[in-house]
């Protein structure tokens, strides 16, 4: 029997590696291969192939090619990097995620019969991001090209029986580890030599481990041969390999382990010295002809090829083989000196002292083997637990920026928010603009929560110089209510202002819609179609943001109702129910519902995702005439409203927006928010500023999010008295029609362009064109007290500007701005006649040129910097004298706005493409 022992011990052992490396295969692939969510955060981590990204861009290009899109011809290395780097962003990753989610639960039989992959959402996110226009993005194409793709895939994964084991895979890891466990015990028990054999067990867990990094390789290998097409399976491969980077980590740490069990137990040392004898005995085996020879020749022959055909993994082989021979050396060491071999003990003689030294030296050697054990063993999880937590996070949810705040309610999240979203001078046409970026721009900058009003304006006939948007007025008389505090926050300058522009126009019979202004569409209007399309566009891009929209509502239900639902945002907008609980964000983005939309009028008639702000929110005041009076006193709203709205900004005209930038600043933002809290115990959920591309509201907003403790928010118990969000009736006086006064005339068409230096011109031309455009609007709206004022402003910049564009235009371009050019020169000699400094002129000149080559810049508030400068020069009472004295003698202002009007194919024709910017910036209107 002893004699048989040896064998029995090594088939034991031989059997525990193949049990230990099927238990840790399918305890693997249970918490992977068959948990869905795990399984799609692996799937979309083969996008961090490069390879992966190339080839998903490329056969989205081609497609696009046939399907005749010409970019995708004529600039086809361009645009297929701009859907490579599509396809790289969190927001491709996470659609895609979740339709291999759902595949995935289809394949389980959780969820109805496995179809395709779904990537229609996915495919949005790459047209979006390149910026494909309509045509291109609502094509077939794209989905189609990535669709097929990928079929070939999901076909043949679905045909895998791999699917049904879930049930028996995790009795299958737990039966062959306690099989591995038993075999274990009894591979030792039958050792002859038991340090011999736990030396081969250690070996047994090795093998373990290189059989999972064997299975690895050949699980690629597997995939890259069900892909019928070479070169997206090298891509797949590739991708799989990182994806499975944890499976690897495994494999290597169990290698590990059995190294350090098998140094433990060894009674030979791997020094240089020990291989460099172990090599001489080698070469011995071949002087005298014993067979291993062959087997040490075959080594050498695979060695040899595998450096020749894959030198880098063969470099990454040979430095794992270093680092576990390091372990193996540093274990035995240390073993053999805290606990030297029994023969050197026993030739030291049995002395009872002696043993009792020996015992306490192996009870110290087998601490430190344990230590070693727990230390490798510890490195395992970490490093295997590592790897699959960036599978969970790979295209993972990121609500509004942060993971932890998909469990957060809407009660415990701080929307940053802009008050008049829609007034940005960068809008054509729009006057005193209180925020920086367009809506579009301010998402991009952070913004989730759009404060913006709805008007009825009607377009009409005024075209003012260089712009192709029509000046819109409003048309009260149909609307719901006046603006809010007409009869006292309103500035009754801004409003005679647009009652001038509107008495210049003649309305566009039939054209009414639905407007973003504020107060007075004459002052700016962006079309709210065009609005909801960016807000639209931006979800579609960034499918894990949840978006608010508080409308100061002029117009009705029904028609706001309508044009919202035409956008396609009313299939995405969330219903809130009183009484029950607020959803948090995930279940917002999980349902698709992440935009939620509140008015401040509304109606009973009203959709139920069209709901009433003020039976939501509870708010602060709005009209702070400086930082240091903020403060949180109740206005709308009830205490027992859920949301807190802090509105946050400095009333102002024009808009200041350095005033703004100081109260946006963290320290007042904080200081706000903390009064707040102790006055009403609420932290807010949206803060509204001007200008909030200046300060910090943004940052702030991440803040209060990331501290958990800002989620305990506690409203008053005590009923606040509030004042009513009701309808305020139309003031007569913003019904009433001004006194007639010259209308503003069309713009000359032109049909060809002669003479001029092309290249001179379309340098000139932008800023000649907006400053001559700014000054029409400051001159048309002009009360009758200060005609001529605004010819004495812009003068200086008007000379500055149009005499290089009337010296470098085409001629008959040259023709209709030279009346302009001319009564500017007079207004600066006027103001030359008046005393004025030719310091202060050239300053003016400066700062209108300065202001021109900004593409949104606001007309009337140039016009009030540029009046300030001249009242520090000639006081109120002498510039109001000079500037009568000019009006009366140069006359009204419309007769010299006749710019011209080139259509594109003539400025293209002539050499002059450059004109459809500067004489035409007809976006967002």
């Amino acid at each position: 029997m002893r004699r048989f022992r040896p064998a029995l011990s090594t088939a034991c052992f031989a059997v525990v590696a193949l049990g230990l490396a099927t238990s840790l295969l399918t305890f693997w692939a249970h918490a992977t291969v068959y948990d869905s969510d795990d399984f799609s955060g692996r799937a979309v981590q083969l996008l961090d192939s490069p390879a992966v990204r190339h080839e998903v861009a490329d056969r989205v290009t081609t497609s696009l090619a046939r399907s005749g899109y010409r970019p995708a011809v004529e600039l086809r290395p361009a645009l297929q990097f701009a859907v490579e780097v599509a396809v790289d962003t969190e927001a491709f990753r996470s659609i895609l995620r979740r339709s291999i989610e759902s595949f995935h639960e289809a394949l389980m039989g959780e969820r109805g019969a496995p179809g395709g992959l779904d990537l229609s959402d996915a495919l949005s996110v790459v047209t979006s991001t390149v910026q494909l226009p309509s045509d291109a993005r609502t094509a077939s194409a794209p989905s189609s090209a990535l669709g097929s793709t990928l079929e070939d895939v999901s076909r043949r994964a679905t045909d895998l029986r791999v699917w049904h084991w879930q049930d028996i895979s995790a009795g299958v890891s737990l039966g062959a580890l306690a099989g591995a466990l038993g075999l274990s015990a009894l591979g030792l028990a039958v050792a002859v030599d038991r340090r011999a054999g736990a030396a081969r067990l250690g070996l047994a867990v090795a093998a373990a481990g290189v059989i999972v990094l064997a299975t690895r390789a050949l699980l690629v290998l597997a995939v890259r041969r069900m892909v019928d097409d070479a070169q997206l399976g090298d891509a797949v491969a590739d991708g799989l390999w990182r994806a499975t980077g944890d499976l690897r980590t495994l494999g290597t740490w169990v290698v590990g382990y059995g190294a350090v069990v098998t140094a433990a137990a060894s009674r030979t040392s791997l020094t240089p010295a020990a291989l460099r004898s172990r090599l001489a005995g080698v070469h011995g085996w071949r002087q005298r002809g014993q067979s291993h020879w062959l087997v040490v020749a075959v080594a050498l022959v695979v060695l040899g090829l595998a450096i020749t055909s894959a030198p880098e993994l063969v470099v990454v082989g040979l430095v794992h083989l270093g680092g576990l021979w390091l372990l193996y050396l540093g274990v035995h060491e240390i073993v053999s000196h805290l606990a030297p071999p029994l023969e050197r003990a026993a030739a030291e003689g049995p002395e009872g002292g002696h043993r009792s030294r020996e015992r306490r030296r192996v009870a110290l050697a087998g601490v430190a083997v344990a230590v070693l054990l727990a230390l490798v063993t510890g490195g395992l999880l970490t490093a295997t637990r590592r790897a699959a937590n960036d599978a969970q996070v790979a295209g993972g949810r990121r609500c509004n920026g942060s993971a932890a705040l998909c469990d957060a309610t809407l009660d415990q999240v701080t929307f940053p928010g802009t008050h008049n979203a829609m007034s940005s001078s960068l809008y054509p046409g729009w006057l005193f603009g209180e925020q920086v970026n367009s809506i579009a721009a301010q998402l991009e900058g952070g913004v989730r929560a759009l404060l913006f009003d709805t008007h009825y304006g009607e377009p009409t006939n005024v075209r003012l110089p260089g712009s192709g948007a029509r000046l819109v007025v409003t048309d009260r008389a149909a609307e719901l209510a006046a603006p809010p505090g007409s009869e006292v926050d309103i500035d009754p300058a801004v409003e005679a202002r647009a009652a001038a522009l509107r008495a210049r126009a003649s309305v566009t019979s039939g054209q009414r819609a639905i407007y973003l202004c504020h107060n007075w569409c004459e002052m700016g209007a962006v079309t709210f179609s065009s609005v909801l399309a960016d807000i639209s566009d931006f979800l579609d891009a960034n499918p894990d943001e949840v978006v608010s929209i508080i409308i100061q509502d002029a117009t009705t239900v029904a028609e706001t109702s309508a044009a919202i639902e035409a956008s396609g945002l009313a299939d995405r907008a969330a219903t809130l129910t009183k009484g029950q609980p607020l959803p948090t964000l995930g279940q917002l983005v999980d349902s698709g519902k992440r935009v939620l939309v509140f008015a401040e009028q509304g109606g009973n008639d009203a959709p139920p995702w069209y709901m009433k702000a003020y039976d939501w929110f509870q708010e602060t005041g709005f009209s702070f005439s400086a930082i240091d009076g903020f403060d949180c006193k109740p206005n709308r709203g009830t205490a027992d409203n859920p949301l807190f709205l802090v509105n946050h900004w400095v009333s102002t005209s024009p808009p200041n927006p350095k005033l703004a930038g100081q109260a946006n600043t963290r320290q007042v933002l904080e200081d706000r928010i903390r009064t707040c809290l102790t006055e009403r115990g609420l932290v807010p959920n949206i803060i509204a500023v001007d200008f909030a591309g200046r300060g910090d509201v943004v940052a702030v907003a991440r803040a209060l999010d990331a501290d958990p403790s800002s989620r305990a928010r506690e409203p008053l118990t005590t009923p606040t008295t509030a004042p009513s969000a009701g309808s305020s009736p139309v003031p007569a006086s913003t019904t009433t029609t001004a006194a007639p006064l010259p209308p503003v005339p069309g713009q000359t068409d032109i049909p060809t362009l002669t003479g001029g230096d092309a290249t001179a011109f379309c340098a000139a031309a932008p800023r000649g064109v907006r400053l001559s455009t700014a000054y029409s609007v400051a001159a048309l709206s002009a009360s009758a007290e200060e005609q001529g004022r605004a010819d004495l402003a812009f003068g200086p910049g008007l000379v500055r500007t149009l005499t290089d564009y009337v010296r470098t235009a085409p001629i008959e371009l040259a023709t209709q701005a030279r009346p302009l050019l001319e009564r500017a020169t007079a207004a600066v000699a006027r103001l030359e006649a008046a005393g004025v400094d030719q310091q202060v002129i050239d300053e003016m000149a400066d700062q209108a040129v300065t202001a021109a080559d900004d593409p949104g810049v606001d007309a009337l508030a140039l016009d009030v910097d540029l009046a300030e400068r001249l009242i520090g020069a000639l006081g109120r009472e002498g510039i109001a004298t000079v500037a009568a004295a000019f009006a009366a003698t140069a006359g009204d202002p419309t007769g010299v706005l006749d710019f011209g009007s080139v259509s594109d194919a003539v400025a293209d024709a002539d050499g002059y493409s450059c004109l459809a910017d500067a004489l035409a910036p007809t976006t967002g209107r």
